[in-house]
């Protein structure tokens, strides 16, 4: 079992840690951030970016420890939080620009990404050695 489980394991593993990165407010806002876009356009567009790349990986919660899946969710959650929070303080139809900056000023106080694939790679240690 262990030579057809453990590919699969760290495969889930390196999945994580690319779901991680995408849903990084750093990446998405590179990929989606676009001149003109209303606060509330850019909002919807990164929610529904973290939504499809979860639903993307969702599966491969089965190979991870549930520590791991925890924070794995917490991480999408609390970036999902942060974009919903900063876009209440502005105005639905501003220009974007500003409620962009402030949520990567807010995620590098606040790296949740980072702490997240800290424990995703101490925890596939356990299972790659």
């Amino acid at each position: 079992n262990q030579p057809v489980v453990l590919p699969l394991r760290l495969q889930a593993y390196e999945r994580m840690a690319l779901f991680l990165e995408r849903i990084d407010p750093n990446q998405l806002a590179m990929r989606i951030h676009a001149p003109g876009l209303t606060v509330s356009q850019e909002q919807n567009l990164l929610l529904t970016a973290i939504r499809s790349e979860f639903e993307h990986n969702i599966s491969q919660q089965i190979y991870l420890s549930d520590t791991v899946w925890q924070k794995v969710c917490e991480a999408k959650s609390d970036i999902e939080s942060i974009i919903n929070t900063v876009a209440a303080d502005y105005d639905k139809n501003a220009e974007s620009r500003e409620f962009a900056e402030t949520v990567l000023a807010i995620t590098a106080q606040k790296p949740v990404v980072e702490l997240a694939i800290q424990i995703l790679k101490a925890d596939m240690q356990k299972w790659a050695y």
